[in-house]
């Protein structure tokens, strides 16, 4: 069987769901690294708990370069777990419990 690195898969698809085919694929290998990707706010799709806390996602559209960016950060492992959550709060606005933050008027206070 042919190596692959790295799969990656969009959330939500109409036969079987790209955490689905994520399971599916890293039982039967392991070391599989796995990026989602969604047109869906990713608020969304962590309200309805459908990815692993933890799990790498980028947001469509995307540049092709932010998406080669982000293949190569999954590959080396610069998003490991902890980083991942961190980075989804401070990018998608996401709590690192994995619930929607959202924003209240003093947040907006605070950003201004």
């Amino acid at each position: 069987m042919p190596e692959i690195d790295l799969l990656l898969t969009d959330v939500i698809m109409p036969i079987m769901g790209g955490k689905e085919v994520a399971d599916r694929l890293t039982a039967k290998r392991p070391s599989l690294k796995v990026l989602f990707t969604s047109g869906y706010a990713y608020d969304a799709i962590a309200s309805q708990r459908i990815l692993k806390p933890g799990s790498a996602f980028t947001q469509k559209p995307f540049l092709p370069l932010d998406l080669v960016d982000k293949v190569k950060k999954v590959l080396d492992g610069v998003l490991p777990t902890q980083a991942r959550q961190d980075y989804r709060f401070a990018v998608f606005n996401v709590n690192p419990d994995n619930t929607p933050h959202l924003p209240s008027t003093a947040d907006l206070d605070r950003e201004m």
